[in-house]
């Protein structure tokens, strides 16, 4: 991506109509006045000293990982970062709902539930502890900016944690339910840490987190997988004994309640968004077979159902599936932001779409960074923050509630349907 210069984002951040949008005292951008001192609030400031001093001890061991940083990114090369770039693609919420899909309609239906789950625990622990601390990523300079993915707030690193629970529990659930050879059991193994360190040290070498994010997710990413390792073969047997409505209560619930319980910051971050999609879609991907859409019994993948199916069944699984769920997303995407925001319109709340924000302002968002200029106190005589009333709705979040819904409810009831319809 090109390199906006400091005149160019003068220009843009003075433009009338930009500024109208996202009015200074309402969308707050520390980024625009490059002198003055500023205030990064965070839920767990209701805490007083103890957050204070919380969220100053870890930045500091943020700023001590400077050395290590730049050490690693000291054997930087072209080719270095496109491996760096491949690893980090295996942290991404894309890549483990490919990974689902691919165990739900392939392979293993249970595991592809058992995983949307995990994610979803995941995503919540991770999005909670980021959004309540709001602790910057490291300064570049020292290190070097080699990926923007830089917009959100950093410990811990969500691809750490992730990327440590999702694949060690692969290795646990396929070593108790798999007869695995010893060399199946070695390449297998190979394969998860090589996903697992290389997921970790690309994000120290891209600049995008520092060693102390690393290893926090890390940490987390180990209790999480120890506390579902315990609960995740009872949660499924639940699911397979749920009858009536008020045994899918359950997986409906939960999930509410834990958007509902997700700290909230302002200025508004991606992970709160992410957290939504993640959650809703693992809602139906559960709850969805209440409805017994073109089964009594739970839906089997592929290989469960028929362990001599051609490799074209397959593919051809992937191609049908996938091209149901990408055009019934463009189409309830599209109805719902229309629907949302004439809701809100209606109703005379105000609102905006985060997304869209992002796109208009690019670069010129707050920095998520570390600067000098960063104060975890509030400022005596600073800029008061904006009444409660005037802070917009993002309607960009009901939408993806929607979206997610039923992208959750085609992976498990409605694809299958229509494969036990064609015969695939």
């Amino acid at each position: 991506m090109k390199r906006t210069s400091s005149r160019d984002r003068v220009e843009s951040l003075s433009d009338p109509q930009l500024l109208r949008d996202y009015p200074l005292d309402v969308f707050p951008n520390w980024n625009i006045n490059a002198g003055d001192p500023y205030y990064v609030k965070a839920p767990i400031d209701k805490l007083g000293d103890v957050a204070f001093h919380i969220r100053t001890h870890i930045t500091a061991l943020i700023l001590a990982g400077n050395t290590a940083t730049i050490f690693v990114q000291s054997f930087s090369s072209p080719g270095l970062t496109k491996v760096a770039f491949a690893f980090s693609q295996l942290g991404f919420e894309t890549f483990f709902f490919v990974l689902t899909v691919l165990a739900s309609w392939l392979f293993d239906a249970r595991l592809g539930r058992l995983l949307a789950a995990l994610l979803s625990l995941c995503f919540f622990v991770s999005g909670s502890i980021k959004v309540a601390l709001s602790l910057p990523r490291p300064p570049a300079p020292p290190a070097k900016r080699l990926s923007e993915e830089d917009r959100d707030w950093a410990w811990p690193s969500n691809h750490a944690l992730v990327g440590t629970a999702f694949p060690w529990y692969i290795w646990l659930y396929a070593s108790g339910n798999y007869d695995l050879s010893f060399g199946q059991s070695c390449l297998l193994l190979t394969v998860l840490f090589t996903w697992n360190v290389g997921v970790a040290w690309s994000r120290v070498y891209l600049g995008v987190h520092s060693p102390c994010d690393v290893l926090g997710g890390w940490t987390l990413g180990v209790l999480i997988l120890f506390v579902f390792g315990g609960f995740a073969l009872k949660l499924d047997a639940a699911f397979l004994a749920a009858q009536t409505a008020g045994d899918y209560t359950w997986f409906v619930a939960l999930p509410m309640l834990l958007l509902a319980v997700h700290p909230r910051a302002w200025p508004e971050t991606q992970s709160y968004g992410e957290v939504v999609c993640v959650l809703s879609g693992t809602m139906m991907i559960w709850a969805g077979r209440y409805f017994r859409l073109g089964s009594e019994t739970p839906h089997l993948s592929l290989y469960e159902s028929n362990e001599a199916a051609p490799g074209a069944d397959y593919m051809l699984r992937m191609f049908v599936g996938v091209f149901f769920i990408l055009l019934g997303r463009i189409i309830a995407k599209r109805i719902t932001l229309a629907v949302v925001a004439g809701i809100y319109a209606s109703l005379g709340l105000p609102y905006y779409s985060y997304s869209e924000m992002c796109k208009r302002l690019d670069s010129f968002q707050p920095t998520k960074r570390f600067t000098p200029r960063m104060r975890f106190r509030a400022i005596p005589g600073g800029k008061p923050e904006p009444p409660a009333d005037q802070i917009p709705y993002d309607i960009d979040l009901p939408t993806k509630a929607v979206v997610y819904s039923f992208v959750g409810f085609m992976v498990a009831e409605g694809c299958p349907a229509i494969f036990s319809l064609v015969g695939i």
